[in-house]
């Protein structure tokens, strides 16, 4: 059973791959970490997990392994070498400079470090259209026996195309890895040597 059978959505989904990817990476940090269930997640797994949001509405009380801040992602409060890893899950496109972003997720991390985001993206093409209503297709097969959950995060639509989310991502994480994966999200993943 999935472990987020309870609390499911596209991006809770993908939770567990986003664990995995984050494997012996001590301590975290959550980037639009909303209400925390993420964070929570990773700290279950063994990591020390500091989660960020720029809404204090849903930023939630710390527990054993998380602590959550208040703070601007494109100007981040934490000093070079801070953390070894950053992840963002479905936060990125809402940031005006999501570029800034991604360039702090890079400068607070560690040698060896890793990012690891998750997004979304606007379809400007046919070939985007098409992938989109196989992946609606896919997401209503996956909700099957789930509950289905709103965690009560803003939600902002993305305004950049799949392309351009891939070009901006290789501008800023040179080398970096990329994938459209079957519930309409992207994940990257990039090292830092």
């Amino acid at each position: 059973m999935h472990p987020f059978a309870s609390q499911w959505n596209l991006d809770s989904e993908l939770y567990p791959l986003v664990g995995d990817l984050l494997e012996g990476r001590e301590v975290v940090l959550d980037v639009g970490c909303g209400d925390g269930t993420l964070a929570r997640y990773l700290a279950r797994r063994g990591h020390q997990v500091l989660g960020i949001d720029r809404e204090p509405e849903v930023l939630p009380s710390d527990s054993e392994g998380t602590h959550f801040e208040l703070a601007d992602a494109s100007n981040l409060p934490f000093g070079f070498d801070s953390f070894d890893a950053a992840v963002a899950v479905s936060s990125l496109h809402h940031n005006a400079r999501p570029g800034l972003v991604l360039g702090e997720m890079r400068r607070v991390l560690k040698p060896g470090g890793v990012v690891v985001v998750v997004g979304q993206a606007l379809d400007r093409t046919p070939a985007d259209m098409a992938r989109t209503a196989r992946d609606v297709a896919r997401a209503r097969w996956m909700a099957r026996g789930k509950t289905r959950w709103d965690p009560g995060a803003p939600v902002v639509e993305p305004t950049m195309g799949w392309s351009e989310t891939k070009a901006l991502l290789g501008e800023y994480l040179e080398g970096v890895s990329w994938e459209r994966v079957g519930s309409h999200r992207y994940v990257a993943v990039w090292h830092l040597a």
